[in-house]
């Protein structure tokens, strides 16, 4: 006789509810959750630690980090200029952190995947059950990121610390009512200057109740007065460090950065692709069809040209994987689209849960100059 999965599962989502509902329940969840995932994906760096298994690649990157530990503002313009570490030159929010902090680069990996990985975790599930006012869904809807590279990144992504961009992003969308939102988007641009274009949903999100003069209500309210400051903020931070320090992302010929540069690899793309963000392509694309489906053109304007040029972007570049994985913010507001309908709650619950299951099923891999796939249970490798 077949369990009932039915039944299964609305008991499996009444104790999530019941979570939220006791002392800490939140809190608890959080860990449970960063638990379960750090056994499944064992964080790449320990595992290089303890068995030796260092690349050449790992030694190089980790030598220029501590360098630009040492001295963040030190222009490295003796490296070539397409080489993929004077892109990197200008991120150095991680690079301030592990000075102040006085850790190496390798304890900034430290500080990703055992304490910002969790504090992810917990924004997520508080943003999203703010958004779908929905606790379920917001359980499931973060499960749906953490089986995509974006969860996958605070265990395995080693000294380029995208994970820390990724928690400024949810960060910025937590906090995007209060005037801590300029700092927290100042420090994540820093970290990633492809968290810029993805932040721009931030102006979407408090609007989308508007059905008359929504224009004027997107410029005239304080979040966007955030985000514009923030932004220009750091265009001044970017002028002003070029002119004292002659820091700068290298563009154009031999540098790396030219439109379409991944078309290169070829069939090693839809992986890659596949990869940043997995099923929740989908919920993308439904969001899309929302706006146009209840006719708010400017907002559907809006998102589809930060997609687009996510896309533009992630192509320009040899690390597809990573760049698509920034846009994980539009999958925020379908969150939001998605509580405007209350009549399919629990068909809304089980579509997010099916989602989320796929994506923690299916493998991982991230594309620079090869495909590298994401190992999991990589801890049973050490007996």
């Amino acid at each position: 006789m077949l369990p009932n999965l039915i039944a299964i599962q609305s008991k499996f989502n009444q104790k999530i509810n019941n979570c939220f509902d006791s002392n800490w329940g939140i809190l608890k969840l959080t860990l449970i959750i960063f638990a379960c995932f750090s056994f499944i994906y064992f964080p790449e760096i320990i595992y290089k630690r303890t068995s030796g298994a260092w690349l050449s690649q790992d030694h190089t990157i980790q030598n220029f980090v501590n360098a630009k530990i040492q001295n963040p503002f030190k222009a490295f313009n003796n490296l070539h200029v397409g080489d993929h570490l004077r892109k990197r030159e200008l991120r150095i929010t991680p690079y301030l952190l592990g000075k102040v902090l006085h850790v190496e680069a390798i304890k900034l990996f430290y500080l990703q995947a055992l304490l910002l990985f969790p504090i992810f975790i917990f924004i997520c599930l508080k943003t999203i059950t703010e958004l779908s006012k929905d606790r379920i869904i917001s359980f499931w809807a973060t499960l749906t990121l953490l089986g995509t590279y974006v969860g996958n990144s605070f265990t395995y992504d080693t000294f380029f610390y995208d994970s820390y961009a990724f928690l400024g992003l949810i960060a910025a969308f937590f906090f995007r009512k209060n005037w801590i939102l300029i700092p927290i988007l100042l420090l994540t641009y820093f970290v990633d200057e492809r968290s810029v274009i993805p932040s721009a949903a931030i102006i979407i999100i408090d609007k989308l109740d508007n059905t008359k003069g929504y224009m004027k209500s997107i410029i005239n309210n304080r979040t966007f007065g955030y985000l514009a400051l923030a932004i220009f903020l750091y265009i001044l931070s970017r002028i002003i460090l070029y002119l004292n320090f002659n820091l700068f992302t290298p563009a154009g010929k031999g540098s790396g950065i030219i439109l379409f540069t991944a078309f290169r690899f070829g069939l090693k793309i839809p992986g890659a692709v596949f990869s940043a963000l997995k099923l929740n392509y989908l919920l993308i694309f439904l969001a899309i069809s929302q706006f146009f489906k209840t006719k708010k053109w400017l907002f559907a304007f809006i998102y589809i040209s930060i997609f687009s040029l996510i896309i533009v972007i992630s192509f320009a570049v040899e690390d597809v994987t990573r760049s698509l994985a920034y846009g994980f913010p539009l999958i925020l507001i379908f969150y939001q689209l998605l509580s405007k309908n209350s009549t399919q709650k629990e068909n809304n619950r089980l579509f997010v849960m099916v989602i989320a299951v796929i994506n923690l099923l299916l493998p991982t891999y991230t594309l620079l100059l090869k495909l590298y796939h994401v190992p999991i249970f990589n801890w049973i490798n050490l007996f």
